[in-house]
């Protein structure tokens, strides 16, 4: 259930909360700001929850027309993001200037009733039409990383070509094109969609995705989310929520995946592993998997 929004004038209403109980409970973590005037009844929630209720705050006065699009859409429709764009309302309108203020970022286009749909009770544009939005406003590999997601979530690639088309003569459509068709749903993850696209911007060889490792009897050993044939090389993004205690006991998992890999490696693959904190450094990731190429091309050679 989503938490109540309250408006400055309903706490005072209804809490008989003047400005100084207000800045007090929000000193105490009782409330939550989510933006001018309105707040929550809870501890400040994670980043995408807190951008959710300040979407629902800001919805009752956006203006008739006006559809929530671009990251706020993505958000509400479970897709991933740069947290680092979590601070504005997108929205796009039938009329606009183009508004950009620190809460708010406003496009001025047609969004026509079949690529709207409603989520928790806001007008959003549909899942399509919002990875094409994307697209073309985001960096490449997070407009990659929504197009896989809506891959996976089982959207047809013939319905981001339409959203394509439909949206031919705005900005940033080259972009897009590429985004769309460099999209493959094959990818298990944001953080292995982003992976893939910095590879591809690093010139690093392009893996087969989801490359599953058997031995010589045809027995599956596992999966890698990526693959270099050649060079016998697996990669592995690591999320890192895997040892948060949801699949078991930290301990047990780590024993699991060194299990895990030591049967890669004696099957004659070598394996690379990196995370989030090397995402955010691309040029040392691809410098990483490319010796551990080099090493692999060594090995087989």
């Amino acid at each position: 259930m989503e938490p109540r929004i309250w408006s400055t004038s309903e706490l005072a209403a209804l809490k008989g909360w003047g400005p100084a109980q207000v800045r007090s409970a929000v000193r105490e973590g009782r409330i939550t700001r989510v933006r001018r005037g309105s707040f929550i009844e809870a501890p400040a929630p994670r980043p995408g929850a807190a951008h959710i209720a300040r979407v629902r705050a800001a919805a009752h006065a956006l203006g008739e027309g006006t559809v929530v699009s671009h990251i706020s859409a993505a958000v509400l429709l479970g897709l991933p993001v740069p947290q680092s764009l979590l601070s504005s309302v997108w929205v796009t309108r039938p009329h606009s200037n183009g508004e950009r203020t620190p809460t708010l970022r406003a496009f001025r286009a047609p969004v026509p009733d079949d690529e709207r749909t409603v989520v928790q009770g806001v007008p959003v544009t549909s899942l399509a039409r919002t990875v094409v939005d994307l697209a073309r406003t985001v960096p490449f590999e997070w407009g990659v990383a929504a197009a896989d997601a809506t891959l996976r979530q089982g959207v047809q690639r013939v319905a981001l070509e339409q959203a394509l088309d439909r949206a031919r003569r705005r900005p940033g459509m080259r972009r897009a094109r590429r985004v769309v068709a460099f999209a493959d749903g094959r990818a298990g993850s944001p953080g292995e969609s982003l992976s893939r696209a910095h590879f591809l911007l690093q010139g690093v060889p392009a893996p087969v995705l989801q490359r599953v490792v058997r031995t010589a009897s045809g027995i599956v050993v596992g999966l890698g989310d990526f693959g270099w044939e050649d060079e016998r090389v697996i990669g592995e993004f690591d999320g890192a929520l895997k040892y948060d205690g949801g699949l078991g006991r930290p301990e047990d998992v780590i024993m699991a995946e060194k299990r895990r890999e030591q049967a890669f490696r004696d099957e004659g693959w070598w394996l690379v592993r990196w995370g989030w904190s090397e995402l955010l450094r691309p040029a040392e990731l691809a410098e990483r998997v490319r010796r551990a190429l080099d090493h692999g091309r060594r090995q087989t050679s």
